[in-house]
């Protein structure tokens, strides 16, 4: 299997382990500001890797300008309105809605990328928008929390869009780790101005022992940032972004081990997540 692969799937095990630490984390502190904690220390391990490592840094404004906007969409919003989702429906739910991003992502690529469509990627990515559909529907959760589902398909559209910026600025300076630095940044300063314009601080817990797990989420998220952007640096989007839906599988192991009091494993979640890996796979052979 090719490195860009090999990187998505790695990045889809790390975001799993993110998001089940992040649900652990919602069961005392409910508030989807607390994303802030994560973002913020993801950003300070890449940044403290870019420095060590002397990592070349973008240079131009107009790749700047695309981590940025990367930034703000994803973790900047997608954080905001997942954190939410996890809380609110589970990660066994909300986990495989955002596996529905390649829905943006694929369509994005072909109309700002001029990358091509194959059999097999339409195929692969049909297989993941099934498996998603199986996964939501007739949840008892879903029904009666529509707007927690809206929520968790905004996040999804934005990591999808997010995805596509990141292989234009990617396309500008190959600066993979530096440039994903440089979007934390980005979001870490737009989740201030919407939590100071909000007037939420009092929802940010500041202690070391309150914040841990959130902090320990951003290290996950940290490390499956890096995998996924040089799996986008490496491959094609319309092929790299699909596999990263392989998280549902991971999510769903990680949520029986660890979460089995608080996450309900269905038998539409086991199928919905076994049509997501089969059209991840197929992909991954193109």
């Amino acid at each position: 299997m090719p490195p860009a692969e090999l990187f998505a799937i790695g990045s889809a095990i790390a975001f799993a382990l993110t998001n089940v630490t992040v649900r652990n984390a919602l069961r005392k502190f409910s508030s989807p500001f607390t994303a802030l904690l994560t973002v913020s220390s993801a950003m300070v391990v890449l940044w403290l890797v870019v420095l060590l490592q002397g990592l070349e840094i973008p240079s131009t404004a107009p790749a700047l300008a695309l981590f940025a906007i990367r930034g703000i969409l994803d973790p900047g919003i997608s954080a905001l309105l997942i954190f939410i989702a996890l809380r609110r429906i589970g990660v066994a739910v909300t986990v495989p809605i955002i596996a529905a991003s390649p829905f943006v992502s694929t369509t994005l690529s072909v109309i700002f990328l001029n990358e091509s469509l194959t059999t097999a990627i339409i195929s692969g990515t049909l297989l993941i928008i099934a498996g998603v559909v199986l996964l939501t529907l007739k949840q008892g959760k879903v029904t009666s929390s529509l707007k927690y589902v809206l929520m968790a398909v905004a996040g999804s559209a934005a990591i999808g869009a997010a995805a596509v910026a990141t292989k234009l600025a990617l396309n500008i300076s190959n600066t993979p780790v530096s440039g994903m630095a440089s979007a934390f940044t980005s979001a870490l300063l737009f989740q201030l101005i919407v939590i100071a314009w909000l007037g939420k601080w009092k929802e940010v817990p500041l202690s070391l022992k309150a914040a841990k797990w959130f902090v320990i989420a951003g290290m996950f998220a940290a490390a499956a940032f890096t995998l996924m952007f040089l799996a986008i640096g490496l491959g094609k989007v319309s092929v790299v972004f699909p596999l990263l839906s392989t998280q549902p599988l991971f999510a769903l192991i990680l949520s029986f081990v660890l979460l089995r009091q608080q996450e309900r494993i269905t038998r539409n979640v086991i199928l919905g997540t076994a049509a997501i890996v089969a059209g991840a796979a197929l992909l991954s052979v193109v």
